[in-house]
């Protein structure tokens, strides 16, 4: 064996031995190869010869080409523990003092690129296998080879976790870029589209002369249609309680009528006018007729004749009022345009004094002047009723009065709807069939048939007190003819909007109210 001197050098392929003394040298040795920062190209032999010998290692007669993880040849009387090996995948590169103290030359200490792998590999040799070399000692093998920058820091397993990180980074990028994109995109079309709606509702009216919003227009058009029904039906909860479903705050349109027109008298009117409540903000038809279907209205004391709303209107906010009439000039087809706006009937200055109240808004637009006349009633039930005839024919006019509140609606006239006969013991198509009312009030339906004379006209009433749900029916006889009321009651839906966007629907949980209670 060589022995132990300050020139001593581990050359590569080299075993190197010591004796522990006081145990832990092999951890001494791995500590200290850890904490050498070397530069590039100097020699790990070079390095390791200024090392290893400071604790005491002296050369094994063990071949270059033996492989460390197997025991030496010839056998060492002692247990032969599997190696640790320390891999210093570095650019080596002594300092300036280092250089001359290990005689490198001043033309090899700079413009080198290449780098080189240190590999210290140990075997301890003692009993108790704590790997500190025990009480026989240990031996350390110094290997290097020269590798290029790729090969120096290249480790396959972290390069292929390292490029499949890298592509999921990427794929995630371009999803999340798809996405900004897609929304970018949702975007615009949704802003395009609000915007297409807002410039259509918004015109000039030569009466006010400037531009006003003729229709609802508090709401994201993107996603609301503002042309769509109102899909709720009545007497949805007729036969059943549900759950947080109380009284509210609701409005019946009792008239509307043209109180003056620039165009004179008579007219023949047609288009629409259309409710929208709390609940859903979806169109609900009060009077809707097209061209060839025109009302023709003589003075400034007729009422058009509302056929809506198809269920009873709640008041948690407003109520809107879409008024869009035309009128049909002489016999060629062409119409003009006599009334266009919005009215709004807020639920939230309501009297809690008075349960019951009538009021009535007016709207100068175009070329008119159109009043419409509503009441509102605090806590209030719907009532849906039919008018069924069962004997003989009914040619008359039938009215619906709520207790409180002058007029009484018209919701049958023969003169102008037609006789009804009992053939099919047929149910008379009235203009309205919905009607709301406190519970406390009544609802009363008069029915006229006229004589030979005005003052010969004979009338019959029947009364009807609101109920929280159910139906009930009476008979009455009304000279020839014997009808049949019937009505059903219940709670009119208005669970309040918290404030999500639902699309435009106000009332989310009291439609799925509506539609979990259907399914039972």
């Amino acid at each position: 064996m060589g022995q132990q001197g300050d020139g001593c050098v581990a050359r590569e392929g080299r075993v190197w031995w010591g004796k522990s003394s006081g145990g832990g040298c092999a951890a001494q040795i791995r500590r200290r190869f850890a904490n050498i920062t070397p530069s590039r190209n100097a020699r790990a032999s070079e390095i390791s010869g200024s090392v290893i010998p400071e604790y005491g290692l002296h050369q094994a007669a063990m071949k270059p080409e033996q492989d460390l993880g197997k025991p030496p040849d010839p056998p060492l009387r002692a247990s032969v523990e599997i190696p640790s090996v320390l891999i210093l995948n570095r650019l080596i590169r002594p300092s300036p003092k280092q250089q001359r103290r290990l005689g490198m030359k001043r033309r090899n200490r700079a413009g080198l690129d290449r780098g080189r792998r240190l590999r210290v590999s140990f075997i301890g040799l003692g009993g108790d296998g704590d790997g500190d070399g025990g009480e026989l000692g240990f031996m350390a093998c110094v290997g290097e080879e020269e590798l290029s920058w790729e090969d120096l820091f290249f480790n396959k397993a972290a390069m292929l976790a390292a490029a499949q990180e890298e592509e999921e980074a990427e794929k995630e990028k371009a999803r999340e870029a798809e996405e900004k994109a897609r929304k970018a995109a949702e975007n615009r079309r949704r802003r395009l589209a609000h915007q297409q709606v807002m410039a259509s509702i918004l015109e000039h009216d030569p009466k006010t002369k400037r531009k006003v919003y003729t229709r609802y227009s508090f709401n994201d058009f993107s996603v609301f249609d503002i042309n769509a029904e109102s899909p709720i039906p009545p007497m949805r909860y007729t036969k059943r309680c549900v759950d947080r479903l109380k009284l509210q705050d609701t409005a019946n349109i009792l008239t509307v009528k043209i109180v003056s027109s620039d165009k004179g008298f008579p007219i023949d009117v047609y288009g629409t006018i259309i409710a929208r409540d709390s609940i859903d903000h979806k169109c609900m038809y009060l009077f809707n007729r097209t061209g060839d279907n025109c009302q023709p209205i003589k003075s400034r004391d007729e009422n058009l004749i509302l056929t809506g709303p198809g269920r009873g209107l709640v008041l948690l906010d407003f109520i809107y009022l879409e008024i869009d009439l035309k009128i049909k000039v002489g016999e060629e087809p062409l119409s003009e345009q006599i009334s266009k706006g919005l009215l709004m009937i807020d639920g939230r200055v309501l009297p809690r004094d008075e349960k019951v109240a009538v009021a009535h808004q007016t709207l100068e637009s175009w070329f008119s002047v159109v009043d419409v006349r509503y009441a509102t009633l605090l806590n209030a039930i719907e009532g849906t009723f039919e008018i069924k005839l069962l004997e003989g024919s009914f040619c008359g006019k039938i009215v619906a009065g709520i207790e409180g509140i002058e007029p009484r609606i018209v919701i049958y006239n023969s003169e102008e709807d037609g006789v009804v006969s009992c053939e099919d013991r047929a149910v008379i198509t009235l203009r309205r069939r919905v009607m709301t009312l406190r519970l406390n009030g009544m609802l009363t339906f008069g029915f006229a048939v006229p004589g030979g004379a005005a003052a010969a006209t004979r009338e019959w009433e029947v009364e009807f007190t609101p109920r929280h749900r159910g139906e009930e029916k009476r008979e009455i006889s009304c000279g020839t003819a014997k009808l049949q009321v019937k009505i059903w009651w219940q709670l009119t839906v208005g669970v309040k909007n918290m404030g999500s966007n639902t699309g435009g629907v106000s009332d989310p949980h009291a439609f799925n109210l509506y539609c979990a209670a259907e399914k039972h």
